[in-house]
């Protein structure tokens, strides 16, 4: 009987021989990167796809994921960087069938905050990965909280990855600290049999293996209401199957939700959408704004959005669900204010948007201010402001920006690229995007916030 490696090389030469007999492979210039089957090994409990994110506490834990493709035992060794890895975790592995492999999961916990920690992970007989390094998060209120940078995206595919190669000399650079990705990822991961998944997660584990990557839904993770691949390869602390969390991390609170249970009712039902509402509102009303004054709220699709409409998207209306909710209930807007959401971060559409301070489709510039480098600075604003990152690059390109452009605009633009944002103190924070064309940093803003809490209706 061949080796499952054999098997997998032979299924591999099959779909690539005979597309139609395996179902729809990607056109030929893309068969490279599918190389861990193409090109499967002889040992094939390699670990491969390593990932990582903050723990239910991110300053004491981490958490990491990786593949096999076949059974072997899940053990991650980590200490102290330039100190010997001798503290062992043994964690759990699930088989998984897009395509066949073993999906292994193991926490660190017991760590020091603001500390780098040496870590490899697999096992004795199947081998282990590369050493890397990975840092829990810093006490908030101290300095190394304040200098904490979080790169915001969305929108990143195996194909026309703008982003990617700057993403990767960025975190080489330590340029920033963790990765927030606002859905749609690889765009499919359950493509091509899953082929697609593993090697969107290979081609982004330059990254996910240094610096912690937190993710939540997008519309291209849907899978019929499953949401099966993107389940099962990501694990985010305290989460309902990864679909929504929240971490607390510097100076600020991110809660993370799916807007897709607004819009797939007839894959979700009607039962998710009022237990997540539960969830954030209670996990809104929990934050202590003492320890963590930003609040961010993070979803892939957006309330607004200034493309042209073209596809009929939701966040044109103003019966957008994930602002009005449905029968007069789960109406996400009205709880920015009523607990102080500082910012609104989005994805879907492909460019870079930002609004004035906006509630219930009404702008102010009270608050703005054009400054002498070129930065906008919001002073105390009274209601959220609205940033809108889908432009990191996929296979169906930028949008087009709408001619005429909403009141509430604040700018639009249809390029590449990724944000930074930072929460240097207790009442300030920064946010730039580098535009992936020539690597320049455009969109320049700073908030000002000197009385964190709830917003006046």
């Amino acid at each position: 009987m061949p080796s499952v490696s054999c098997a997998l090389a032979a299924a591999a030469a099959l779909l690539l021989a005979n597309p139609v007999a395996g179902g729809v492979m990607p056109p030929p210039r893309d068969v490279a990167r599918y190389k861990w089957l193409v090109n499967a090994g002889s040992n094939a409990s390699e670990p491969q796809q390593v990932h990582a994110s903050f723990g239910e506490d991110p300053m004491t834990s981490l958490q990491f994921v990786w593949s096999t493709r076949t059974a072997a035992d899940t053990i991650l060794r980590f200490g102290e960087a330039g100190k010997p890895m001798t503290s062992i975790a043994n964690g759990t592995s699930t088989p998984f069938d897009e395509p066949v492999q073993f999906i292994h999961r193991a926490a660190a916990t017991g760590l020091r905050a603001g500390t780098t920690y040496s870590y490899v992970v697999g096992s004795p007989a199947g081998g282990w990965s590369n050493v890397s390094t990975m840092t829990t998060a810093p006490v908030p209120g101290s300095p190394e909280a304040g200098a904490l940078v979080f790169a915001v995206y969305g929108d990143m595919g195996l194909d026309n990855e703008r982003s990617l190669a700057w993403l990767v000399k960025d975190v080489e650079a330590g340029a920033f600290d963790a990765v927030l990705h606002v859905g749609d990822l690889g765009y499919d991961l359950d493509s091509d049999g899953g082929l697609r998944g593993d090697a969107f997660m290979n081609s982004i584990a330059p990254i996910t293996a240094r610096v912690p990557y937190h993710t939540m839904p997008g519309n291209h993770e849907i899978e019929g209401g499953t949401f099966k691949a993107y389940r099962s390869r990501f694990w985010m602390p305290a989460s309902n199957d990864a679909l929504y969390h929240s971490i607390d991390v510097g100076n600020a609170h991110f809660s993370m939700i799916s807007s897709e249970m607004y819009f797939a009712i007839s894959e979700y039902g009607l039962l998710m959408m009022p237990e997540q509402f539960t969830w954030l509102e209670k996990d809104l009303a929990a934050v202590d704004r003492t320890k963590s004054p930003w609040l961010v709220l993070m979803l892939h699709r957006p309330m607004y959005c200034q493309d042209d409409d073209s596809q009929g998207d939701a966040c044109h209306t103003l019966t957008n669900p994930t602002r009005v909710g449905y029968f007069g209930q789960y109406a996400l807007e009205p709880l920015l204010l009523k607990y102080g959401v500082d910012l609104v971060v989005g994805a879907h559409e492909h460019f870079l948007g930002l609004s004035k301070v906006l509630y219930n489709n009404n702008a102010s510039t009270a608050a703005m201010s054009n400054q002498t480098d070129g930065s906008i600075l919001f002073r105390n604003p009274g209601a959220p402001v609205h940033i809108l990152a889908g432009s990191a690059g996929c296979p169906e390109k930028l949008d087009v920006l709408s001619p005429t452009q909403p009141e509430w605009s604040a700018g639009a633009w249809d390029v590449y690229g990724y944000g930074y944002l930072s929460f240097p103190s207790a009442s300030r924070a920064t946010w730039s995007f580098r535009n992936d064309t020539d690597g320049s940093i455009i969109n320049r803003l700073e908030f000002q916030q000197d009385h964190h809490g709830p917003f006046a209706a």
